[in-house]
């Protein structure tokens, strides 16, 4: 019997670089499998590898079944790169890439690279790329402080484009006061209306707990249920 498929979408992305994007990413991914769907999370841009690994893309596809196909070696944004003279990757291969990536799978989730703002090409950045496919996301910034100008920032951004907001959720990276990580979630949803989907403690010895432990997964469960129909 043929499986027919209706693939939904999620976009992780960030407030900033290194405030847990891929651990929030493979977490949901991780989680909606265990649902039942068929899952593919993908990284369409990702800069700086370590001896020429990715380790955001290891850990997103360890099979390298779907390697991503804009990879940049310098630590910076992809347009940044290519001005240090890296080859630039056109667009057309990345929209290929997200629509082989689409087939045959129940959901898709997309990581994004920084911050949405992060320039891909000369005057095209994450967001206008975003803004393509208008893919729902769920926001990921830092706990501490600093997170309500730039949480608030990417909301306002997202928004400016039409792009749907599930919600945010607020990761400590460090050992940063947990109380004030749930007064800053307060705030902002106080502000932007949008949604706070977890809070995650700093666990250094064990991420992976940490984000199992940190989601509302009712929360997140009543748009995969709703994402049926």
């Amino acid at each position: 019997m043929t499986r027919n498929y209706s693939t939904k979408f999620i976009s992780v992305v960030g407030t900033d670089t290194g405030v847990g994007k891929t651990s929030a990413a493979r977490t949901i991914s991780d989680h909606l499998s265990k649902l039942g769907y068929s899952v593919r999370a993908v990284k369409p841009y990702v800069s700086g590898s370590t001896f020429g690994k990715w380790e955001d893309c290891d850990l997103l596809d360890p099979l390298r079944k779907y390697r991503t196909p804009a990879r940049y070696c310098l630590p910076l944004s992809p347009y940044g790169a290519v001005r240090k003279g890296e080859k630039l990757t056109e667009k057309k291969k990345i929209f290929n890439y997200i629509a082989k990536a689409s087939i045959k799978v129940d959901w898709l989730v997309i990581e994004g690279i920084g911050g949405v703002m992060v320039p891909l090409e000369k005057k095209y950045l994450w967001l206008d790329f975003h803004e393509k496919y208008r893919w729902p996301a769920v926001i990921v910034g830092r706990g501490r402080l600093g997170t309500l100008n730039h949480t608030l920032l990417t909301i306002t951004a997202l928004k400016s484009r039409e792009i749907p907001i599930l919600g945010f959720i607020l990761c400590n990276t460090d050992d940063y006061s947990f109380e004030e990580t749930k007064e800053n979630a307060e705030i902002i949803k106080e502000i932007s209306s949008v949604e706070a989907l977890g809070m995650i403690e700093y666990n250094a010895s064990d991420w992976k707990k940490a984000w199992l432990r940190g989601i509302n997964w009712k929360r997140m469960e009543k748009y995969f249920e709703a994402s049926r129909y």
